[in-house]
């Protein structure tokens, strides 16, 4: 059988549902046999043998996952209409099988719900960070689940270098090596501390980073100091080279100077022999001369008795009087506060100021070298004679006699005070110390303007009175008066500004409407507005959704064509049938004139449907004939073709009809009359642009003559003499406002003036946007944005759509994008990567790889191992290998460190171990023990001293000298000698005896 659908609910054993779904076709007739399900057993089994019909059959299954018992229905709509028929079966899901089902994350069959199992009993992920393999050891670190698998991780141990459990030993490393579960404890740490110094003569041992034991305990050399001197009475004390102990402490005798006299007033101290300190420093007593005054200006000084050194040699103060004034010119001497004598005898300096003698023309100074006050002759400049008038003037001291110089008057020609009239000169004559007033100062003004139609007048020079008024000349511009419609001229007999129309063109006040142009017309002093701005806009779009509207511009109307006819010879007609005008359109305007003459009372006209009357103007009495203007809309060709029949009574008729074009439709019509006689009324039109018909009407043969200024359209006459009737129209334009004046015909009989009006040249009606069109984006990435196509009131409108568009961007690494669903507006909830999702790995082994937490967009902060955390050993002693804890630039550092480290062992017992100094990542240049240092054997005898470093690293052997004597054995036949640094006994001295005679006959 064919699976038609298979949902499942979400859930577990006991909750989750499921319904199956299968067909096959079975042709014969008879039993169908059982069917069974594979993989799961369904609870519940169906079978429905469908009957075919004489057409197709359609099978359209369906499903639905629900989340709880209860009564649920399916519905649809059959289009067209059939008989149908359903089947509902209902199925529960079956977690554990071993199969994920729909609505399950996992299904481990018999493992769901384990220990170790990362798939809980109800077929669902167990959550993140449950423990599914655990730690075998301290560098074992325990699996947990990741919540998006029914994976356990795969078992991994802690990476090379991972701190683990201290075994003690400082010069072990305790840390894993990426291999074994258990904790690694290999020879490291140097330069660490493994035997703390004992004293102040012993140094502390460190581990070499090669051995896990810790080196030999070692001593300072001797000679190194080990306690300082704690003052100048005091000596340091130095190691043995022996012990960690510092011998006693010791002082200085008793007969060191330990202080010596610092000053005149001060003494000697000596050590106590008992104390590191000097004794307290004494000085000479207060009353003790330490420097005797030497001149006037000069003290003696004595010692403080608190102070080594005699007080500085101090002077007497700056001021003390040491020589006396002698008189008002002479000045008193005073010690300067420095020196030691008193300053030279000096008088004041010359041209100091002293008594006044009254002269004006003296001065009353010192002259530097007397003490009394002089008065010379001087102050050059100062008044000694003041003027007597304002023609006068002051006489001043020459500075070179004591005596005030002749009175004198001002030059002739001075100016000096004016008698405020403009034409006379204002000026001393020399002679008088009164001012003068002659006649004078041509040019000046003397009558100024007094408006700006005014000119000012100036004096002559020759006279002291001001010239006669005048005016500037007519047409001089003057004042605006702010209107932009009047000219601004002087009138010539008037000072004040005149202000007539003009400015034909200006731009004037606009007048609010944006569709007409605001101008002066050169004849009125009032703005003008007739229609403009082609273009201009005139309603602004209300958003994106509307259209601009602009203006049309000024409309002009134009002639279309004409048609004319007339009833002949025949004077009693009853209609008369004029055609369409040729090239008519739509929407053009047509005028028809019908003249009808020659009954026994004047003719009645009817018109045809759809034409109105504009004027009808009657002649009765001798002359009973009628003269009628009518107006219509023209339709199509197809829908208004014509013919037009216009009925009158018995009469001889005449007429024609003209077609105008941009002529408002639905008010043509702005103004008309009609009159008896050759000359039409005269109109005022309350429009601009509007277009004159004139139409006449005459009742015999003589023809009818067009206006002048105006273009005739048609001239229609009948052929029955006296009886005759003629129908004559003409037009011209008139743009401006106002009266149309008469138009006068040669030889009618009855005259009518229409003015048509132009189109509408306001703002055109308001249009929006079709429906559907683009317009702003609301910044919703779920909706369309499209206008509503709603006159008065557009709008964009923001429906739900775009289905599969990307609403929110991936936020960072640990964030999902959404997209949009296509039926709501609003994106998707915000989903994150799971919490097993590396988002940033690690650069090395001092940096720590980051996991997205599985509830931010954010993957979490940068961090690195701690500062100091133990890295790859880069091999040198010197160096600490430990992380930066840099974030953001995490790396395995090399530091010189490691204090006391070995970094070079000795090479043999001559030789020292060099350490590391901490500060340095090299080791220090290869030592040796020093000279005369004890190495090799320590055996001494007559021929060998104990062995002694040579300085250079080498131990040498300190042999004596062969052929030495060295102990006797006790055999007179060898002789005892060193040789090689030992004593040997060669055989020698011979003719010794060694064996003395024993008797006579030995």
């Amino acid at each position: 059988m064919s699976q038609r659908f298979n949902p499942v609910s979400a859930g577990g054993n006991s909750t989750a549902v499921a319904a199956e779904s299968a067909d096959r076709v079975q042709a014969a007739a008879g039993a169908t046999g059982a069917e069974a399900s594979t993989g799961n057993t369904a609870n519940i089994g169906q079978a429905i043998a469908l009957k075919p019909a004489s057409s197709d059959v359609t099978i359209d299954p369906e499903y639905q996952i629900v989340g709880a018992t209860g009564t649920y229905s399916a519905t649809g709509t059959l289009s067209p209409s059939r008989s149908w028929a359903t089947s509902i079966a209902t199925f529960r899901a079956a977690c554990g099988d071993g199969h994920v089902d729909a609505g399950e994350q996992c299904d481990l069959g018999a493992q769901n719900g384990q220990s170790g199992s990362c798939c809980t009993a109800a077929c669902t992920f167990v959550a993140a960070g449950t423990t599914c393999r655990a730690s075998t050891g301290a560098c074992d670190p325990a699996e947990t689940c990741t919540g998006s698998s029914d994976t356990c991780p795969a078992d991994v141990v802690s990476p090379t270098g991972t701190a683990c459990p201290d075994d003690g030993n400082a010069c072990t490393l305790d840390q894993c090596d990426g291999t074994n579960v258990t904790c690694q404890h290999p020879a490291g740490n140097a330069g660490a501390v493994c035997r703390a110094s004992a004293g102040v003569c012993d140094v502390a041992e460190v581990c070499d980073g090669t051995s896990t034991t810790c080196p030999t305990d070692n001593f300072l050399p001797s000679g190194s100091v080990c306690r300082a001197s704690a003052g100048v009475c005091d000596v340091a004390e130095t190691c043995t080279g022996a012990s960690a102990t510092c011998p006693s402490d010791t002082f200085v005798s008793s007969s060191t100077v330990c202080r010596p006299s610092a000053g005149p007033c001060d003494v000697a101290e000596n050590c106590t022999g008992s104390s590191a300190a000097c004794p307290a420093d004494g000085f000479q007593s207060s009353s003790t001369v330490c420097r005797a005054a030497v001149d006037l200006c000069d003290a003696a000084e004595n010692c403080t008795g608190s102070s080594a050194t005699c007080p500085a040699n101090a002077v007497k103060s700056a001021g003390a009087v040491c020589r006396a004034a002698a008189g008002e010119c002479d000045v008193a001497e005073t010690c300067d506060g420095v020196g030691t004598s008193c300053p030279t005898d000096v008088a004041k300096a010359s041209g100091t100021g002293c008594t006044d003698d009254g002269n004006p023309c003296t001065t009353d100074t010192c002259n530097g070298t007397s003490a009394t006050c002089t008065h010379p002759a001087g102050n050059a400049g100062a008044a000694c004679r003041t003027a007597a008038g304002e023609c006068d003037i002051t006489e001043t001291c020459t500075g070179t006699s004591s005596t005030c110089p002749a009175d004198v008057k001002k030059a002739s020609g001075t100016a000096c005070t004016a008698d405020t009239n403009p034409c006379t000169l204002d000026q001393c004559d020399g002679t008088n110390v009164a001012c003068q007033h002659p006649a004078g100062n041509a040019g000046a003004l003397c009558r100024a303007a007094v408006n700006e139609c005014d000119v000012a007048e100036t004096c002559s020079g020759t006279s002291a009175t001001c010239p006669t008024n005048a005016f500037q000349s007519s047409g001089t511009p003057c004042m605006d008066d702010g209107n932009p419609c009047t000219s601004n001229v002087c009138s010539g007999t008037s000072a004040t500004c005149t202000h007539p129309a003009g400015n034909a063109g200006a731009a004037c006040p606009d007048d609010g409407d944006p569709c007409t142009a605001d101008t002066c017309d050169g004849t009125s002093t009032t703005c003008m507005h007739p229609p403009g701005n082609a273009g201009a806009v005139c309603r602004a779009a209300a958003n994106g959704c509307d259209v601009v509207e602009t203006c049309p511009g000024a409309i002009v109307i134009g002639f279309r064509g004409a048609a004319s006819a007339s009833s002949g010879s025949n004077s009693s007609a009853t209609s008369l049938s004029i055609s369409r005008p040729p090239g008519t359109l739509a929407n053009d305007v047509m005028v028809a004139s019908i003249t009808a003459h020659d009954g026994p009372s004047v003719p009645t006209i009817t018109t045809p449907a759809g034409w109105t009357l504009i004027v009808n103007t009657n002649q009765s009495g001798q002359r009973n004939f009628a003269v009628s203007t009518y107006w219509k809309v023209a339709g199509t060709l197809a829908a208004d073709p014509g013919p037009y029949i216009f009925t009158v009574t018995s009469s001889s008729v005449a007429g024609g009809i003209s077609a105008y074009f941009n002529v408002d439709t639905i008010s043509p019509i702005n103004a008309s009359g009609g009159a008896q006689g050759s000359s039409t009324p005269s109109l005022t039109t309350t429009v601009y642009n509007t277009m004159l018909v004139a139409c006449f009407g005459r009742d015999d043969s003589v023809a009818i003559g067009a206006p002048a200024g105006m273009t005739e359209r048609f001239h229609a006459e009948t052929s029955n003499g006296s009886s005759d009737a003629a129908s004559e129209s003409a037009d011209a334009s008139q743009a401006a406002v106002g009266a149309t004046g008469p138009k006068t015909s040669t030889n009618a009989r009855i005259s009518q003036l229409i003015a048509l009006a132009p189109a509408s040249s306001s703002c055109p009606t308001d249009t929006v946007k079709a429906a559907g069109t683009s317009c702003t984006d609301d910044g919703n990435l779920c909706t369309t944005d499209l206008c509503n196509g709603t006159v008065g009131a557009p709008a964009c409108v923001h429906n739900a759509g775009n289905a599969g568009a990307v609403c929110r961007a991936s936020a960072g690494p640990c964030d999902v994008a959404e997209t949009c669903t296509g039926t709501s507006t609003t994106c998707p909830a915000d989903a994150f990567q799971p919490s097993s999702t590396v988002c940033r790995a690690a650069v090395n082994e001092c940096d720590s790889a980051e996991t997205c937490t599985g509830t931010s967009a954010s993957c979490p902060a940068d961090t690195v191992r701690a500062t100091g955390t133990a890295c790859t050993n880069d091999g040198n002693p010197c160096t600490t290998d430990s992380c930066n804890g840099t974030v953001g630039s995490p790396a395995c550092v090399h530091d010189a460190g490691n204090a006391g480290a070995v970094c070079r062992a000795a090479a043999g017992q001559c030789d020292v171990a060099e350490t590391c100094d901490g500060a340095h990542t090299t080791c220090p240049a290869d030592g040796f023990k020093a000279a005369g240092t004890s190495c090799g054997s320590s055996a001494s005898s007559d021929c060998d001293q104990p062995d002694t470093c040579d300085g250079s690293g080498t131990c040498q052997p300190n042999h004596v000298a062969d052929g030495t004597s060295c102990t006797d054995e006790g055999n007179v036949c060898t002789a005892d000698v060193c040789s090689a640094g030992v004593c040997t006994h060669p055989a020698g001295h011979a003719g010794t005896v060694c064996r003395a005679s024993a008797g006579v006959c030995d």
